[in-house]
């Protein structure tokens, strides 16, 4: 018994089989072909979760100026400030009728350095969207327009009582 043991382990690490540098270089091409395949995968699908990400963060940010305009918070109404002339773009809830830089109040969120702000179309012009205190209804209504580097692109559409609606 202790000699078919010792001759199976001595045939184990004897063998003469190997690897030819041929079958490396196939293996190593096949990987080389399957990360370049995978990379534009990645990538898409990472910029389109960057862009729903990005959308996510201003929905919540329209939906927190509106409830603390309704809830009378400060006896003020709330908004938000786009402001596209950053890098990364930004946006700024403010407290007030209208958005002043240096209010201390200003809570500032940047979007991702993947999102541009391609349109801000509101009723009225300009780049601020205000809700009035205790309805929460907003004479700017309108469209905001994200887009990734990949170039797709998300409107959130606001309506005069403040809904949101998200078109992909």
């Amino acid at each position: 018994m202790e000699t078919v043991r010792k001759i199976f382990l001595n045939n184990l690490f004897k063998s003469d089989k190997g690897i030819t540098l041929v079958e490396i270089v196939i293996v190593i091409g096949l990987l080389a072909v399957l990360i370049g395949m995978a990379v534009p995968i990645y990538r898409t699908s990472y910029t389109k979760g960057d862009l729903d990400t990005s959308v996510s963060q201003v929905l919540s940010t329209i939906r927190l100026a509106q409830s603390k305009a309704m809830s009378g918070e400060g006896a003020s109404k709330f908004g938000i400030h786009f402001d596209s002339s950053t890098t990364p773009y930004q946006y700024v809830l403010f407290k007030g009728d209208v958005y002043n830089s240096v209010d201390p109040y200003n809570q500032v969120s940047k979007i991702s350095k993947q999102i541009t702000i391609t349109s801000l179309s509101f009723n009225g012009g300009g780049s601020d969207l205000v809700f009035e205190k205790y309805t929460g209804e907003t004479n700017n209504s309108g469209t905001i327009t994200l887009r990734n580097v990949s170039g797709e692109t998300i409107d959130i559409t606001i309506n005069n009582i403040g809904a949101t609606d998200v078109s992909y």
